[in-house]
């Protein structure tokens, strides 16, 4: 046996042992009462499960399963830490996970979790990650005999090994994929638990492990109540550090997850308590091939959500906020960062002196060329539109500079055809903006040459808009009619429209009262509610 043991470590040696009926032969000597045998027969097995599908069905064909478990339960380490290992491997197949959960193996492995042999820790907690890996329903059937505080309690334990901590966490990783297991393992303190384990962790990849399953806890009903836990257990300032240094992997978790925490308003402080803003700032400003993709849009994310406080966007210029949003405005980065930055420029030109700013750093050129470059393009992000649209509207709000400066960009067309895209929120900002520059004269005569008119009173009178959508639309004519002109072109259409024919009898007639445009001229911001990490 010994000699077949020190064979199986070569994978020719393997192959000569299941055509001599060899795994038969090795899963028949588990039986034996002789424990340097079954250590070795167990050995022999593990490694031929290692990297052979044939194999480990084989083993399980035979038996090999029932008689592995069994000796899960050996007075001897060494056997019981064979068996763990030569499980772990088996286990890779579906159905050998289904087996032996069906034999009871999950409970067997479990109790081995505080074993003071940490090699047999180790081997039992990685079969049962891998177990949670392959097989949904192993997820559900380790909450039932308290196998997640069982691996909680190792993630705790001051012995254990680098392994039996990867191995842990990873399985809790798996775990928390069904959503009783996120509310079992909330009422079990993870989250103080994984705080304090990230921060001290000497194994990043661990470390690793433990922020996504709290990305995947935080895709829960309790996901406000979690956010506030991250933040009282520390987690803001430890999450932060991560995203300074890499791996690159790490860094991309640690953001998305302030991502979704800085929605909430205690945390947004927390973290500019923090001074994250030259972490933010310092990210967005490196150069395409320095930073991934995907960390570029959740950082942007993260700007977008603390530039909601006042604090942020009345020092936007002195903090280098302003200037990394408008860098950060450009298609090359993709359309996701784009929606972001221009979300955050959108709540940063809410402080009437960065509009001025946003000019002089070219802001208007960028979200005029982001306009340009998808005129025509019915695949472009509407939400990125929006806030791109958002953020022309409130510079050119009560500021009749960028007014005139729009104009000569050859922004009012594009906004024009824009008013007839299908995402309300779209036209709802080009509503929004068109009302304001048509504050400017020349604005508002460019505007009443075109059918801009025509629309906004359909949008006005459609009962398939929201009524804040059909507010603004009023608020937009009742501005253009401010010029004579376009006055009468108005009164014309609405005279049109009442006397047409074809008008379904329940469409609702035109106001008689035509607000004032000064009624909805502040300018708004939109949050938006898209979450853009994908669960590990």
């Amino acid at each position: 046996i010994n000699a077949e043991y020190m064979g199986t470590l070569d994978s020719g040696n393997i192959q000569l042992l299941k055509q001599s009926h060899g795994v038969e032969a090795l899963v028949g000597t588990l039986e034996w009462a002789n424990p340097a045998i079954q250590c070795h027969a167990a050995g022999s097995l593990w490694h031929c499960a290692a990297n052979d599908a044939e194999s480990r069905t084989l083993i399980r064909t035979h038996g090999g399963l029932a008689a592995l478990n069994k000796l899960l339960l050996s007075d001897n380490p060494a056997v019981a830490e064979n068996a763990a290992g030569a499980l772990w491997n088996c286990v890779v197949d579906e159905e050998n996970t289904k087996q032996l959960q069906a034999l009871g193996g999950l409970t067997s492995l479990i109790k081995l979790l505080s074993s003071e042999h940490q090699s047999l820790v180790e081997n039992s907690s990685g079969a049962l990650s891998k177990c949670c890996e392959v097989y949904a329903g192993t997820r559900t059937a380790l909450r039932k005999p308290d196998g997640l505080a069982a691996l909680l309690a190792l993630l705790q334990s001051k012995q254990a090994t680098s392994g039996g901590l990867s191995n842990a966490a990873t399985a809790l990783r798996h775990c928390s994929r069904n959503e009783l297991n996120k509310k079992a393992l909330l009422d079990l303190g993870c989250i103080t638990i994984f705080v304090n384990l990230i921060a001290t962790l000497e194994s990043l990849d661990t470390a690793e492990d433990l922020v996504s399953t709290l990305l995947v806890i935080l895709n829960c009903p309790k996901k406000e109540e979690v956010k506030h836990a991250i933040r009282e257990a520390g987690g803001l300032g430890v999450l932060l550090k991560h995203t300074h240094h890499p791996p690159t992997s790490m860094q991309e978790k640690a953001m998305a997850t302030l991502h979704h925490c800085s929605t909430v308003p205690e945390n947004k402080h927390a973290l500019l308590s923090l001074n994250c803003l030259p972490a933010l700032t310092s990210l967005l400003a490196s150069r395409t091939n320095q930073i991934t993709t995907e960390l570029r849009e959740y950082t942007a994310a993260v700007l977008w959500n603390v530039a909601k406080e006042d604090e942020v966007k009345i020092n936007a210029q002195t903090n280098d906020v302003l200037r990394v949003v408008i860098l950060n405005i450009d298609l090359q980065f993709g359309e996701v960062v784009v929606e972001n930055a221009a979300g955050a420029l959108h709540s940063i030109t809410l402080h009437p002196p960065n509009r001025d700013a946003v000019r002089e750093q070219k802001g208007l050129l960028a979200l005029a060329e982001v306009l340009i470059r998808t005129e025509g393009n019915t695949d472009a992000n509407p939400y990125m539109l929006s806030n791109v649209i958002g953020a022309l509207a409130n510079c050119v709000c009560e500021n009749s500079t960028n007014q005139i400066e729009i104009r000569l960009l050859e922004v009012v067309p594009l906004l024009i055809n824009l008013l007839h895209h299908s995402a309300e929120s779209v036209i709802k900002e080009c509503a929004m903006c068109l009302k304001n520059l048509a504050a400017d004269e020349d604005n508002s005569a460019l505007l009443g040459q075109s059918a801009v008119m025509s629309r906004l009173l359909k949008m006005a009178q459609s009962t398939s808009l929201s009524d804040k959508t059909r507010r603004i639309a009023c608020g937009a004519l009742a501005a253009l009619s401010h010029l004579d002109s376009n006055r009468a072109a108005l009164e014309r259409l609405k005279q049109n429209n009442s006397s047409s024919p074809n008008r379904p009898a329940t469409q609702k007639h035109w106001p008689d009262h035509i607000p004032s445009p000064t009624t909805d001229a502040a300018p708004r911001v939109s949050p938006s509610s898209r979450t853009h990490y994908k669960p590990p």
